[in-house]
C-alpha cells in the first residue's frame, strides 16, 4: 500500500511535471537536469562518507561487529605480506613484528605460509603477548610454507612460491629462531595445485606422496636450526554462508542459520597422523576446535564476527579465538622461559 501511494504521488508531482516542462535552451537543460541534480547527489555522498555512514543509527553492538568485518590482517601487515609479484622480497624485521615487541632484541617466533598465516597473526600475537615474546612475520599469497614443494594454480606460480620458500628456509636457518609456525590453506585430495617437477600431479596416491615429502622435508630442515616447530591447522571455510551473516541475524532475524559446514581433511589427517608418528616433538594447534563441533563451525564468538570473507579470519576475530584459546588451553610458548 505504501508503495503505491508513493508510486501515485511521483507520478503527479515528478514524472508528469518533469515530462511537460519548458527549457528555453541547451545551457538551462544541461544546468538544470544534470548539474543540479549531480551535485546535490554528491553532497548526499559525501555526506555519508565524512559521516562515517551515520553510525548512530545503529547500536554500539552492532557498530562493533560491523568494524571488525573490515580489519584486515593483509591490509594492516602489507609490508609483511606479499603477492606473487613481489615473491622475492626479503623478510622485513624491523616493520613485520608483533607481540612484546623490543627494538633491538632477537624475534622469538617466526611465521610463514600464505594468507592463512597472515589472518592467525592476531591470534599469535595475543599468545605470544602472554609469555613476553616477540614475533616476525612473512607470508606470501597462495603459497604454502612447505620446502621444495612446487604449489600454485599453474606450474609458473608453483616455482615461483618454491623460490619464496628457499628465501625463507635460508632466512631461518641463519636467524636461528626459538620458535617457527607453519600456517596455511592446507590442501586436501580434491586439490589442483600440486605440482612436481613442472608437471600437475593428478593421482591421490602420489598427490599424498609428494605433499607428506615435503612436509618431512620441512620439518627435517627447521628442527636442525634448534626451533621448535608450531603447525597451525587451518580454520573452516565458509562457502555459501555470508561473514555478515551475525550482524544481519541481529538486526532483521534473530532465527537466521549462521553456521558453515565442519568439512574434514583426509590428506591433512595423514598428515598429522604422520607427524605425530615421525616428529612427536612438532606442536599442532587446532583453533577451529574453539568454533567447530560435529557437522558445523560457528561463526561468530560473544556475537562477533569472526570472518572476513568465505575463508579468512578478520582481526578482532582472530585475537578472540586467541584469547579463547588461552581459556582452554596451556600457551605452547610459555616453554621458552622456562
Amino acid at each position: 500500500i505504501l508503495t503505491y501511494g508513493c508510486s501515485v504521488l511521483s507520478y503527479h508531482f515528478i514524472e508528469e511535471k518533469f515530462r511537460h516542462v519548458k527549457v528555453a535552451d541547451f545551457k538551462s537543460l544541461f544546468m538544470k537536469f544534470y548539474v543540479t541534480p549531480a551535485c546535490i547527489l554528491l553532497l548526499v555522498a559525501i555526506f555519508g562518507v565524512y559521516s562515517g555512514g551515520l553510525p548512530q543509527r545503529l547500536s554500539g553492538d552492532i557498530n562493533q561487529m560491523a568494524n571488525a568485518l573490515n580489519t584486515f590482517s593483509s591490509e594492516s601487515r602489507r609490508e609483511c605480506h606479499s603477492s606473487y609479484r613481489d615473491r622475492f622480497d626479503l623478510p622485513n624485521a624491523a616493520l613485520c613484528r608483533f607481540g612484546n615487541v623490543e627494538q633491538g632484541k632477537q624475534p622469538d617466533i617466526f611465521v610463514f605460509g600464505d594468507s592463512h598465516a597472515n589472518h592467525i597473526i592476531p591470534f599469535i600475537d595475543v599468545l605470544a603477548n602472554e609469555v613476553g615474546l616477540q614475533g616476525h612475520d612473512y607470508t606470501m599469497d597462495q603459497c604454502l610454507p612447505l620446502f621444495e614443494l612446487e604449489w600454485g594454480r599453474n606450474s609458473e606460480i608453483a616455482n615461483g612460491c618454491k623460490s619464496r620458500n628457499d628465501i625463507a628456509i635460508s632466512y631461518i636457518q641463519q636467524q636461528k629462531f626459538s620458535f617457527v609456525v607453519l600456517a596455511g590453506s592446507w590442501p586436501d585430495f580434491i586439490t589442483k595445485k600440486i605440482y612436481s617437477q613442472g608437471q600437475s600431479v593428478t593421482l591421490d596416491e602420489e598427490k599424498e606422496q609428494v605433499f607428506l615429502n615435503s612436509l618431512r622435508k620441512t620439518v627435517t630442515l627447521i628442527l636442525d636450526t634448534g626451533a621448535t616447530i608450531v603447525l597451525m591447522y587451518d580454520t573452516p571455510s565458509l562457502y555459501n554462508v555470508s561473514p555478515k551473516c551475525p550482524v544481519i541475524q541481529k538486526l532483521y532475524n534473530s532465527k537466521l542459520e549462521c553456521r558453515a559446514q565442519n568439512l574434514s581433511n583426509k590428506l591433512m589427517g595423514i598428515a598429522l597422523k604422520t607427524l605425530e608418528d615421525e616428529f612427536p616433538d612438532v606442536i599442532v594447534l587446532q583453533p577451529h576446535r574453539l568454533i567447530c563441533e560435529d557437522k558445523h563451525c560457528e561463526i561468530a564468538l560473544d556475537s562477533m564476527p569472526l570472518f572476513r570473507d568465505d575463508n579468512h579470519l578478520n582481526e578482532v576475530g582472530s585475537a578472540l579465538l586467541g584469547k579463547y584459546f588461552l581459556k582452554n588451553n596451556s600457551n605452547p610458548f610459555l616453554i621458552v622461559n622456562q
